[in-house]
């Protein structure tokens, strides 16, 4: 049976409660199929941003060393994708 956000009707102390379609919970988004689609899309976004900032520092002749670049890489990319990644495979369990 498919379930939409809309369909749903919940109330805590009398005050009805609106169903969404997403929701951002520590960080994470979740919809209401479990998907992660909204937040992939996130994690996809603001890894690209930080990518285009080290492709920036990583000049030829004047840029960063390498093993700064890698600082750099664990500290901003590597995070954000590592981060709430057991959700998305506690999802695939079910």
């Amino acid at each position: 049976k498919k379930v939409h956000p809309g369909s749903l009707s919940l109330k805590i102390d009398n005050v009805k409660i609106n169903s969404k379609e997403k929701a951002k919970l520590l960080g994470i988004t979740f919809d209401y199929r479990y998907t992660f689609k909204f937040d992939i899309e996130n994690v996809k976004k603001r890894c690209e941003r930080s990518l285009n900032i080290m492709k920036f520092l990583r000049g030829t002749w004047w840029g960063c060393h390498p093993t700064t670049l890698c600082i750099l890489y664990k500290s901003f990319v590597r995070s954000i994708m590592e981060y709430g990644i057991f959700v998305y495979f506690q999802r695939q369990k079910h």
